[in-house]
């Protein structure tokens, strides 16, 4: 084999890779912008009591305990030419944009149970396409590539997008909401600049992520005894219980720290001049 040849082998593996990882961007980025920023948005902006905050949150979370293996078990019975998990990358990548959007929308309805109500709704929309985006991809990890070693590299690259739209995701937001006196106009214009890149990131990897793993189509019906079975591990039972753990200490942490810099630090500064 030529030096060109394994030159242009590793330039396509390199614009694979590049191409699967893209879709994290999505994942790691809206994680912390809804975590950090939303309930500030929604209580500031839109004037929702935290209390009404904390049950949107919630209602939401048990809507998304429900839709992800419900979208798993659609995902693994698709046929498509795209496959099983790229077609709903490349369908969802517009919804991205369009949930993004409705998710940092300031509601003004003058009555408090109509803002709610959109709000929930608003927030049941996200978080329906983020499941039929993140289900499939996180499928689409073990079926990149037939070969383990490029498999684990392919996910390092994954992870790398992830942690890197993470960061980013913390702090240009905020930044982005502070040009504009209008903080409703910043949400806004936050929401559809990132909702715009993450739409982009999805559907890079939905066209151009060609997972190498043909897995047979599933024929077993969906149902409650199923879902239940891995609890008999007690592995897996240990394992959900620190992940609960883990995924609850950083959903308080990052949802009462605007609230602390912003009503603590910000305004015991500016009352001691």
């Amino acid at each position: 084999m030529t030096k060109r040849s394994l030159y242009i082998m590793a330039k396509h593996d390199l614009n694979k890779k590049l191409a699967f990882a893209s879709a994290d961007i999505f994942g790691g980025g809206s994680f912390n912008i809804i975590n950090f920023l939303y309930p500030g948005f929604l209580a500031i902006t839109v004037g929702i009591d935290p209390y009404w905050i904390g049950v949107i949150i919630l209602v939401a979370r048990i809507w998304d305990a429900i839709t992800d293996p419900l979208m798993g078990h659609i995902s693994d019975k698709t046929n498509s030419k795209l496959g099983k998990r790229r077609i709903y990358l490349v369908l969802a990548s517009p919804l991205v944009l369009l949930s993004m959007y409705l998710l940092f929308f300031p509601f003004s309805f003058s009555s408090i149970a109509l803002r709610i109500i959109a709000v929930l709704a608003s927030y049941l929309v996200f978080t329906t396409v983020q499941t039929s985006v993140m289900i499939p991809y996180y499928s689409l990890s073990s079926e990149i590539s037939s070969d383990y070693q490029k498999r684990a590299s392919y996910n390092s690259y994954r992870l790398g997008f992830s942690i890197f739209s993470s960061i980013l995701c913390v702090a240009v937001p905020g930044i982005i909401i502070g040009l504009f006196d209008d903080k409703a106009i910043g949400y806004q214009i936050m929401s559809l600049s990132f909702g715009l890149i993450f739409a982009l990131s999805v559907l890079v990897t939905g066209l151009f992520a060609r997972e190498e793993i043909k897995t047979p189509l599933v024929q077993t019906t969906l149902s409650v005894k199923e879902l239940v079975k891995p609890l008999k591990l007690r592995p897996f039972r240990q394992y959900l219980g620190m992940f609960l753990v883990l995924q609850m200490s950083m959903a308080i942490m990052s949802g009462l720290f605007f609230f602390y810099v912003d009503f603590y630090i910000v305004k015991s500064e500016t009352f001691l001049g």
